[in-house]
């Protein structure tokens, strides 16, 4: 990844890669293990200079990018057939939305209950599983408290859930 990060920099250095920018911050990727985003101003030049550079950066290095698990996330106000035509000039699917995150949406607005309903229902799915099981009242208790605990506390430690989450945990 090192090797990426300076590939990155030098296209940055030159003016041919131009980072994402809001107000005085301005972003050109993050990574994360072997995982890597990258960040940059919605246009076709700069598309293909990111492009360009994983290329460069598959061939010295042998690490290729994965087309079916790369996505381009495009700004919601950037019109819809250009979004198109880009993705298709790569051959990579394009997105309005970053999607989940080993398992924890990412969302750029304040999270909404739509958000982890999924959450609540394996919840209700795990605590409905037990109710049958011949685990007296004790057992069962012990059991909701070690591993229905940790459910919410993976989300919550990235994230505030939202309140009508959080209250459907405690009603079931």
């Amino acid at each position: 990844m090192e090797r990426l990060s300076r590939l990155r920099q030098f296209e940055v250095v030159h003016n041919r890669w131009v980072p994402f920018k809001i107000r005085n911050f301005q972003a050109s990727h993050i990574f994360y293990a072997d995982d890597v985003v990258l960040f940059g101003a919605a246009t076709l030049d700069n598309l293909g200079t990111m492009i360009s550079t994983l290329r460069n950066f598959g061939q010295a290095s042998g690490l290729c990018l994965n087309i079916l698990k790369s996505r381009l996330i495009f700004p919601k106000a950037l019109h819809h057939r250009l979004r198109r035509i880009w993705a298709h000039s790569v051959h990579i699917s394009a997105s309005t939305s970053f999607g989940k995150y080993l398992g924890i949406p990412l969302v750029t607005y304040k999270p909404k209950t739509s958000d982890y309903e999924d959450l609540l229902i394996r919840f209700n799915k795990k605590l409905a599983g037990w109710q049958g099981k011949f685990i007296n009242f004790a057992g069962r208790v012990t059991l909701i408290k070690s591993v229905l605990s940790a459910l919410p506390v993976y989300h919550m430690q990235s994230t505030l859930l939202p309140p009508k989450i959080l209250l459907g945990m405690e009603q079931s």
